[in-house]
């Protein structure tokens, strides 16, 4: 097949990630793939001094690293990534498959001629926050582009909110690279090292793990916080261990060092540090949000409670620094379950959904 996914930007993003996973993967299966992004990166629904500022920042990182992404291997050939300096349909190339990434990206993909592809939306997460149109990333669900979403949470939503039946929204679960992310030689820390993914957007928690972690630390006073992310905030704790933009071949010793993942997002369409953290044999205490139930089994896992409520997390916390056995008990577990999340079990679910597209006559009416 001959397939392009149309990307908003190339700065670094775990649903960024994944698209660049996913088009590796299907150029291993011999699949012709190419990536698309503009230069002029889309507005988001940003004021417009914030949406000057982004256009900026934007220009930047494309001349900084050259129209590719700084963390993408060898294995994808710079060729693949296609910047849009004019209009979409005349840049594009012709194709079998072509998928929108992200909301403003649906409504480019929606007007495409046919020659470009079959039209599919590959959702990552339900995308209102900040400054996003509700109503115009909710009209995104009901454009003529086969659904497919990384959880059955947005399954759920994409259902709810454009009353498309359950079965023609397709559930692609996200993938583990399990020759990055593994921890042979798994040793427990003494004291207790916590990790926690440090981002910014209030939607991620951080104030509520931080809360938890600060109340697990009142009846163990000597735990540390280890933290990482693209920048440290001001409302990283001082006494924080704090990892400053990671490179990819660093978080693996990351997760290694640590015993517990804390997980405290309030919104999420895959959370991808969980399953990582979980190949690397830390425990994970988590909030039961987007993916998580779709790789986590509450209470064999991992330990899970709602998002919102610093609390329950703390006493999840507390139950593993009480209890070696129960730490040992879901590290193991946790480690020998998120095993059969491979990328390549994806990319073939994935392939397999994009197959039916190109065979579905349903589709071709509208895409």
């Amino acid at each position: 097949m001959r397939i392009t996914f149309v990307v908003p930007f190339l700065w670094f993003t775990g649903g960024l990630r994944v698209v660049f996973e996913y088009s590796r993967q299907l150029a291993k299966q011999g699949h012709s793939v190419t990536i698309a992004y503009p230069l002029v990166p889309y507005r988001f629904g940003r004021s417009l001094p914030g949406y000057l500022a982004h256009i900026v920042e934007a220009i930047g990182w494309n001349v900084k690293y050259r129209n590719r992404p700084k963390w993408t291997d060898s294995e994808i050939h710079p060729t693949l990534v296609l910047p849009i300096k004019q209009g979409w349909e005349s840049c594009l190339p012709d194709g079998d498959v072509v998928l929108a990434t992200a909301w403003p990206t649906a409504h480019t993909v929606s007007g495409l001629s046919g020659q470009k592809g079959k039209k599919a939306y590959f959702i990552q997460d339900y995308e209102v926050w900040g400054d996003a149109p509700a109503d115009r990333v909710d009209r995104t669900f009901s454009l003529p582009l086969k659904p497919i979403v990384i959880s059955s949470w947005l399954q759920g939503v994409i259902h709810q909110v454009s009353g498309r039946p359950m079965d023609e929204i397709a559930l692609v679960s996200n993938g583990i690279d399990l020759q990055q992310f593994h921890n042979p030689s798994k040793v427990f820390h003494q004291p207790r090292r916590i990790l926690m993914v440090y981002r910014e957007a209030r939607r991620k928690g951080i104030a509520d793990g931080i809360r938890a972690f600060e109340l697990a630390r009142e009846q163990h006073p000597d735990i540390q916080l280890v933290m990482m992310g693209l920048k440290q905030g001001s409302d990283v704790p001082q006494h924080a261990e704090f990892h400053e933009n990671p490179a990819q071949d660093e978080l693996r010793q990351i997760y290694s060092s640590c015993d517990i993942l804390v997980f405290s997002s309030w919104q999420e369409g895959c959370g991808l540090p969980p399953m990582e953290a979980m190949a690397c044999q830390c425990a994970v205490v988590a909030t039961n949000v987007g993916s998580i139930p779709d790789y986590a089994l509450a209470g064999r896992t991992a330990l899970i409670s709602e998002p919102r409520d610093p609390e329950a997390l703390a006493q999840n916390i507390v139950r593993l620094l009480d209890d070696e056995a129960e730490l040992r008990r879901i590290s193991q577990a946790g480690y020998e379950h998120i095993r059969q999340f491979t990328w390549e079990r994806a990319t073939d679910k994935l392939e397999q959904v994009l197959a039916s597209l190109l065979e579905s006559q349903d589709w071709n009416r509208c895409c």
